[in-house]
C-alpha cells in the first residue's frame, strides 16, 4: 500500500532517473525501519544494492568522506540504522541523461539529538540505469556550541534564525 507522503512524491518523478531516486529511498527507509529487530546485518542491505552499480558506487557524504559500497558504505548505513528513526518528505526532483538530484526536508531521533534538515542528494548513473556515484549537501541548524574555529555572526549579517 501507498501512502500519502510517496503518491506525492511519485507525482514530482517525471522521468526514469527521479523514480529510480525515489526507490533507492523508499527502500532505504523500508530497511532502516527493520535494523532495530534482533539480528540485522549487512546483507540486509542487498534490496539497496541492486539498485547500484557496486564495483563503481562512490559516496560523498556531508563531511566531504568518500565510501564505496562494501568496504565503508555498508556498515556505515547499518550503524547509523540501528540507533535512528528516520523519514523524509520529497521537495523536489530534477533529472537529466544520467543524473538525478533530489532535495528532501528529512528527520532524522539519535540517541542524543534530534535534527531535522534540508538535503540535496546528487545521483549518477551508469548506462544500466544503477547509481555510480552519490554526493551529500545538507543545510541545518547550527548548533549553539559549533565545533569549529570560525563562527558566523549571523546577527552581523542580518541573518534570520
Amino acid at each position: 500500500m501507498k501512502t500519502a507522503a510517496k503518491e506525492l512524491a511519485l507525482a514530482k518523478a517525471h522521468g526514469p532517473n527521479s523514480r529510480r531516486v525515489l526507490e533507492y529511498s523508499y527502500v532505504m527507509k523500508g530497511i532502516l525501519d527493520g535494523a532495530k529487530q534482533p539480528g540485522f546485518t549487512n546483507d540486509q542491505w542487498a534490496p539497496l544494492a541492486d539498485l547500484v552499480n557496486i564495483e563503481k558506487f562512490e559516496r560523498v557524504g556531508n563531511f566531504l568522506e568518500t565510501v564505496h559500497w562494501d568496504d565503508h558504505y555498508v556498515p556505515l548505513l547499518t550503524a547509523w540504522a540501528k540507533v535512528t528513526d528516520w523519514n523524509f518528505e520529497i521537495r523536489r526532483l530534477t533529472e537529466g541523461s544520467d543524473y538525478a538530484i533530489q532535495e528532501m526536508h528529512e528527520y532524522a531521533q539519535y540517541p542524543d539529538r534530534y535534527e531535522a534538515y534540508n538535503s540535496v542528494s546528487v545521483f549518477e548513473f551508469d548506462e544500466r540505469g544503477k547509481i555510480v556515484h552519490l554526493d551529500i549537501y545538507l543545510q541545518m541548524q547550527m548548533p549553539p556550541m559549533a565545533s569549529q574555529s570560525h563562527q558566523w555572526d549571523l546577527e552581523k549579517v542580518g541573518a534570520q534564525i
